[in-house]
């Protein structure tokens, strides 16, 4: 039998006996039909969209830091095949093929999904029939819908969607559960699709507990079981707006995403929404277990992965596989990037301590082996008070997004602002100036160093070092090869020969 993910919109949910998740099945109408007959079921088939975007072939690696980290990510090289074999960027190879078209198919296995929600959604409005609860839950699924639509058209898009690309033919935007494979649009028509979701998401999310102090009915009536409590463990109203800069950025609408930028910021730091980490306390925590290591208190959307030791575990800390293989990142980089150590002021048992220096640095985030540094940002285990949380989205890419509008529009000195604006609370006490450094000289390969320091294994370093263009001056300027993106990179995922072979999928 044919299959392409296009067309696994054909299939329904049912819930998994072990785990009550969601999955794609082929399973009768009538699964489908107890699962949303009860508010309670179409809660659980929001969480269940939330936990299939933690899989490995999703948020739980490959889009985070596995794949999109070794292809486009500063990793100390690894000789063994698969290893090797993303971070030449061979996509094709018999290792590599069955991960991304995996990737692939998990993307759209998920937006099936939000889809066949959706679609009950608006056909079962007897069963969600409260105004809020049904804003809260159309609005995260179409932000949810558009996120995970953005994250593949940046892994098999074009990294510039403007200009003589905008005419051409991206990924399919999926917006129905239907058996027929969606068409392709243009790169120009895609986007569209993707802020007039954004766009909805934003106008229902206006109600989100998040922003708004939440009525006694409701609280007693609709979120008595606390559903819809923990904000930011869904797509919220700071999320969707903060998607739809990351949308704009790569529109090429500088300014306009900037303006957006900073418009969260000062909310979601005057509501708390976040707050910023303590660099102090953290490098003063003497048992790991304790320590906010994916600076989760700064996160705007985290996602929840359950056991998520499992698979950190496997390709942080230990030799993959029986091939070998881990991801580290070499002396030369860790030299580049964290050049300032931790010095701590007299005995810390019997005064204060003293930092000076990055605390996403080598005492902290990394760890020194024979062969590198093990990035320590997904530690975790059981007993861990910050388990399981991937950044989604957190508050200094807003300040990065705020520093690359400057930089476009050749203002130097805000663009500085931005940077310093998070360094301070990262223990450093440097400023960045336009005069004692080389944002002036090579500012797009400055950002990308502070993108690294900040974004090491998250999609936000691999989206930058896609989207900008570096010069020949600015390759020679480094000897660190690992940190020079170079002209003839190539982050762009082939489409899977399933989709191309049968015609779903024009190639690029």
């Amino acid at each position: 039998m044919r299959k392409t993910i296009i067309i696994l919109t054909i299939a329904l949910l049912s819930l998994s006996s072990c785990n009550n998740w969601l999955e794609a099945t082929s399973s009768t109408q009538i699964s489908a039909d107890r699962l949303f007959s009860s508010r309670a079921g179409f809660h659980e088939a929001l969480s269940g969209v939330y936990l299939m975007m933690g899989s490995q072939s999703c948020y739980g690696a490959d889009y985070s830091w596995f794949v999109t980290g070794l292809a486009g990510e500063p990793y100390c090289k690894q000789s063994q095949a698969l290893f090797n074999d993303l971070q030449n960027r061979r996509y094709t190879t018999v290792y590599t093929e069955p991960i991304i078209n995996s990737m692939w198919r998990e993307g759209y296995n998920v937006i099936a999904n939000i889809n066949k929600i959706l679609l009950e959604l608006e056909n079962r409005r007897d069963i969600i029939k409260d105004e809020t609860e049904y804003r809260l839950m159309r609005g995260e699924l179409l932000g949810l819908r558009a996120y995970l639509h953005f994250d593949i058209m940046r892994m098999w898009g074009l990294p510039d969607w403007t200009g003589d690309n905008a005419g051409k033919l991206t990924v399919p935007y999926v917006i129905s559960y239907q058996k027929e494979p969606t068409v392709q649009l243009s790169y120009d028509a895609t986007a569209a699709l993707l802020l007039k979701d954004i766009d909805e998401a934003i106008s229902l999310l206006e109600v989100d507990p998040i922003c708004n102090e939440m009525s006694e009915s409701f609280e007693e009536a609709i979120n008595a079981d606390g559903f819809w409590n923990k904000r930011t463990y869904h797509l919220n109203w700071y999320a969707a707006r903060a998607l739809k800069a990351r949308v704009l950025m790569w529109q090429h609408k500088y300014s306009e995403a900037a303006a957006l930028a900073k418009n969260i910021i000062d909310e979601v730091l005057e509501k708390q929404v976040v707050t910023w980490l303590d660099p102090v306390e953290m490098v003063n925590k003497t048992i790991n277990d304790e320590r906010d290591w994916t600076f989760s208190c700064e996160h705007i959307f985290t996602l929840e992965i359950p056991d998520y030791s499992s698979i950190v575990q496997t390709y942080f800390f230990t030799e993959y596989r029986s091939g070998g293989g881990r991801i580290l990142l070499s002396n030369d980089v860790v030299s580049e990037l964290y050049q300032s150590p931790y010095i701590y002021a007299g005995d810390s048992s019997e005064s204060p301590v003293t930092l000076i220096g990055d605390v996403r640095g080598p005492a902290l985030m990394l760890k020194i082996t024979v062969d590198g540094y093990y990035i320590y940002k997904y530690y975790t285990n059981g007993s861990s008070t910050f388990k399981n949380r991937q950044p989604m989205i957190r508050l200094p890419e807003l300040y990065f997004m705020c520093a690359e509008a400057a930089i476009h529009s050749n203002d130097i000195p805000s663009a500085a602002d931005a940077i310093n604006a998070v360094n301070e609370h990262r223990g450093i006490d440097d400023k960045i100036t336009p005069t004692n450094c080389d944002l002036s000289d090579q500012p797009e390969f400055f950002l990308w160093k502070e993108f690294v320091r900040e974004f090491i294994a998250e999609m936000p370093a691999f989206d930058y070092r896609k989207r900008f263009t570096i010069g020949p001056g600015a390759i020679l300027a480094y000897t660190t090869e690992e940190l020079v993106p170079r002209l003839d990179d190539n982050l762009v995922f082939p489409y899977p020969t399933e989709e191309t072979s049968y015609g779903h999928i024009q190639e690029l």
